[in-house]
């Protein structure tokens, strides 16, 4: 075997005689195809890449949005949803969900018997209700949820009716 001046082999020196040349010349025909095909195909694959990212990232999205929406078809009590439709929100709830839910409570939910949501805090949109003789606050659905609550309580001048509700 040849060493280099440096006392390390190169190689084409580590290939057996008769070997190398195939080797060099495998080498000089592939080398000008990898060096076009490397640039244009890295590329190309972080595309591809990118664009799985982008269709899951989409997908995820779509699946939140009915999960949202289920979510909010079962905090309706169960009379006021129609069984089919709550019956699809629960499967929604058990496709998306990390952990499913139990059969009997699946069961419930699909019922009407068990109803998710929130409470009213406050009898009607509009209401108002002085806190103190300068703050008052209404009552409208300030969040995400469909129940009513006290907005976050709003300075008048103490005698000032309040103005509309925000």
């Amino acid at each position: 075997m040849d060493n280099t001046e440096d006392g390390v082999s190169s190689p084409s020196q580590l290939v057996e005689p008769e070997r190398r040349s195939w080797f060099e010349r495998t080498v000089r025909i592939l080398d000008p195809v990898v060096r076009i095909v490397v640039p244009v195909a890295i590329p190309v694959v972080l595309a591809v890449i990118g664009a799985q990212i982008s269709r899951s990232v989409a997908t995820m999205d779509v699946q939140q949005k009915y999960v949202e929406l289920a979510v909010t078809l079962l905090a309706n009590e169960g009379s006021d949803t129609d069984q089919e439709l709550r019956a699809w929100a629960v499967d929604i709830l058990q496709e998306y969900a990390p952990i499913p839910l139990n059969p009997e409570t699946a069961q419930r939910l699909k019922t009407g018997d068990i109803v998710l949501g929130c409470a009213d805090e406050c009898s009607y949109y509009g209401q108002e209700r002085w806190l103190d003789d300068s703050h008052y606050q209404f009552c409208g659905n300030y969040d995400c949820d469909i129940c009513l609550e006290w907005s976050e309580p709003i300075y008048s001048p103490q005698g000032q009716e309040p103005s509309e509700s925000p």
